[in-house]
């Protein structure tokens, strides 16, 4: 039988409290980004969404000056992914935005986890699910390109 205060105990701890840290640290961040003027708080998704909305109303999710031959403009944002992308958010364009991101950012940290699990079981099976999955969830607010991803709503 394991004592408690063991390290593996401790190291879940210590994970724990760093994911409570970085998670409300992320979570502010984007309250404040939802609070600004120009709402850039997932961005990108949104461009998503509208593609999405576009489709289900029967309209291109391409720009028509785009379709016509014109040049983007390297601070315009537009979208520029296949049609099935867009085809698929079609099915949840009817979502608000804030709802949509947040389903779609909780999303990405199950596939995150998912991944890592698999990885853990071919490379490290001795090692504990729990404390493995926990310094990954407790890892991923930290880590500057899963945040902004999660942020902006990055497809990617």
């Amino acid at each position: 039988m394991r004592q408690p205060g063991t390290t593996s105990d401790r190291r879940l701890v210590t994970a724990l409290v760093v994911a409570a840290i970085g998670w409300v640290g992320v979570v502010a961040i984007a309250i404040q980004l939802a609070s600004t003027s120009s709402a850039t708080l997932g961005f990108d998704f949104q461009l998503l969404l509208r593609a999405g909305r576009d489709v289900a109303a029967g309209r291109s999710p391409y720009d028509p000056s785009l379709l016509a031959g014109g040049a983007p403009t390297a601070t315009e944002l537009f979208y520029s992914y296949p049609p099935p992308v867009a085809q698929a958010f079609a099915l949840v364009g009817w979502l608000p935005n804030v709802v949509a991101l947040v389903l779609w950012d909780g999303a990405a940290v199950i596939g995150l986890l998912i991944v890592v699990d698999r990885l853990r079981g071919r490379l490290a099976p001795d090692r504990s699910r729990g404390s493995v999955l926990a310094i990954c969830f407790a890892a991923a607010p930290l880590t500057l390109p899963f945040a902004v991803g999660l942020l902006f709503g990055n497809f990617d």
